[in-house]
C-alpha cells in the first residue's frame, strides 16, 4: 500500500513567454554584448517558433512528460467574454503590482499570459468545486462561468496561434517540477492535462541545489538568456496538491509567485521575455510602412496584445526613461 506523505510534497509550476519581432533585415537582434546575442536557437521576424537549445539538467532529474502519450486537444477559440475576463485579469495584476510596491513613478512590466499559464497549470491540480479552484478561476476569469478544462483548451489554442503568428517569433514554454523523494504518484489525468494543454514538461527532481540550478538553467535557456535566473532557493514545503495525486491528500496551497520580465525596444524591433514560477503548497511596437515618429516625453502604458482576442501578452507602465 502506498505510504501517505501529505506534508512534504513540493512542486513548482513554471511558465514563460518570449517574443521577438521587428522590421527590416536583422530585426529582433540584440546589440553586441547583450545577453542572448550568442546566436543560439533561431530568431526571425517572419513568424516562427523560437527553438532554444536543450537546458542542462542535473543527474537524478527525470523528464516524466517523455512518458506521456500526446493527444490532440480540441481547438477551442477563446470566447469574447473569456477574452475580456483575461484582459481584465491582466490589468488588475498590473494595478495590484503598482499598489503593492507603493511607487507610482516606477516602471513596471508584467506578462499576464505567463502568469495566467502558470496559474492555469496550478488550478488544474485543484479538486473540482473546491474553494481553491473557485478562487483561482476568479483571479483568471472574473465574472464568468469559466472552468479549468475550458481554460486549458482555450489557452492551448491561444498559445498555438501565438506560435504561428506572422511577423513575430515566439517561444512559449511551461514546466512542472515535483520533488521525487516522496511516496506519492501523480495522477495520470493531471500529467496528461498539463502536458497536452500547456505543452508542459514534467520533471521529477530531488529539490536540492542541483535542481535549483537546473530550474534556473531551464528558464535561462528557454528565454534565450534574457532571464538568467528565476529562483534563489527552493521551498521544500511549498506545495500541496490533491487532484494531482493518486490518493487523497491535502488541498492545493500556493506559496510564492515570482514573476520576472524584460523588454528591449529599438529601431530593429522589440524583444520581450517573461517567466513566472508558482511555488505550490515576450515584440511589439512594430514599425509599419511608411515609418512614423513616436515621441515619448511623458508616462505611458504599453502592451503586446493578441489581436484576435485582445488579451495582453505583455503589459507595462513606463513612468521614466533611463
Amino acid at each position: 500500500m502506498m505510504k501517505k506523505d501529505r506534508k512534504h510534497l513540493a512542486a513548482i509550476a513554471l511558465a514563460l513567454a518570449l517574443a521577438v519581432s521587428g522590421c527590416g533585415s536583422g530585426a529582433g537582434e540584440e546589440s553586441t554584448g547583450a545577453s542572448g546575442s550568442d546566436g543560439s536557437g533561431t530568431e526571425s521576424s517572419t513568424g516562427s517558433v523560437l527553438t532554444p537549445d536543450k537546458p542542462q539538467l542535473a543527474e537524478g532529474i527525470v523528464n516524466l512528460s517523455e512518458q506521456v502519450s500526446r493527444v490532440d486537444i480540441p481547438t477551442t477559440e477563446m470566447s469574447p467574454d473569456h477574452g475580456t475576463a483575461l484582459s481584465g485579469s491582466g490589468i488588475r495584476m498590473l494595478d495590484q503590482l503598482i499598489k503593492t510596491t507603493g511607487d507610482p513613478k516606477a516602471n513596471y512590466l508584467i506578462s499576464p499570459t505567463s502568469l495566467q499559464m502558470a496559474l492555469g497549470m496550478t488550478v488544474t491540480g485543484a479538486d473540482a468545486g473546491t474553494a481553491t479552484e473557485k478562487e483561482l478561476m476568479a483571479v483568471l476569469m472574473p465574472g464568468t462561468d469559466g472552468r479549468p478544462d475550458t481554460l486549458n483548451e482555450e489557452m492551448a489554442t491561444f498559445a498555438n496561434r501565438m506560435l504561428h503568428s506572422d511577423g513575430v517569433s515566439w517561444n512559449v514554454a511551461n514546466s512542472i517540477w515535483v520533488r521525487n523523494n516522496i511516496n506519492v504518484a501523480l495522477r495520470d489525468s493531471y500529467v496528461s492535462d498539463v502536458t497536452n494543454s500547456y505543452a508542459a514538461e514534467l520533471f521529477s527532481a530531488p529539490f536540492d541545489q542541483s535542481t535549483l540550478d537546473s530550474i534556473n538553467s531551464w528558464v535561462n535557456t528557454n528565454t534565450k538568456e534574457r532571464i538568467p535566473k528565476i529562483l534563489d532557493k527552493l521551498d521544500q514545503n511549498a506545495a500541496h496538491f490533491r487532484a494531482m495525486l493518486t490518493e487523497e491528500s491535502a488541498e492545493v496551497k500556493i506559496g510564492t509567485v515570482i514573476h520576472k520580465t524584460m523588454i528591449k525596444v529599438d529601431r530593429k524591433g522589440t524583444v520581450a521575455a517573461a517567466s513566472t514560477t508558482v511555488e505550490m503548497r515576450t515584440k511589439g511596437a512594430v514599425m509599419t510602412e511608411p515609418p512614423y515618429q513616436v515621441i515619448l516625453d511623458r508616462p505611458f502604458v504599453y502592451g503586446i496584445v493578441d489581436a484576435a482576442t485582445g488579451v495582453p501578452v505583455f503589459l507595462g507602465v513606463q513612468n521614466k526613461m533611463n
